[in-house]
């Protein structure tokens, strides 16, 4: 039988141990949550923590869809995340539809994606027309 400050001190400690959790979850989860209100493109919090629970990257996704609205091309975070859970390479088709934006090439989100997901690289879609 515990007494009365043995029990005390299992609730501090539990309690402690529940506030460091969070602090360090606010930490990780909180810096992405900072980043895309930063760049004005919020996602919610409890949307990256999912992220993490569907087994993605929440780190790559978020940043991705950042350097994405910093760079101007408006690609909605929906499509971030189901190209992830399609197994895309969401980086690789950033850094197309930004590179086709920057050059003044038109490449459009759904063929970015699909030349992702057949296995070839969307910047193969940025030869300029004759």
């Amino acid at each position: 039988m515990m007494t009365s400050n043995a029990a005390f001190l299992l609730i501090v400690l539990a309690a402690l141990l529940l506030i460091v959790v969070a602090v360090s979850l606010y930490i990780y989860y909180g810096r992405l949550f900072l980043r895309t209100r930063l760049v004005g493109a919020p996602v919610p919090l409890a949307r990256i923590i999912r992220l993490s629970f569907k087994g993605l990257n929440a780190y790559a996704l978020v940043t991705a869809y950042a350097d994405a609205h910093l760079a101007g091309v408006d690609i909605p975070f929906d499509i971030v995340e189901e190209h992830a859970l399609a197994g895309g390479d969401v980086r690789r088709v950033v850094d197309a539809l930004i590179a086709a934006h920057n050059a003044g090439i038109e490449l459009g989100i759904a063929d970015a994606r699909s030349l992702d997901l057949s296995g070839k690289d969307p910047m193969e879609g940025l030869e300029r027309p004759a």
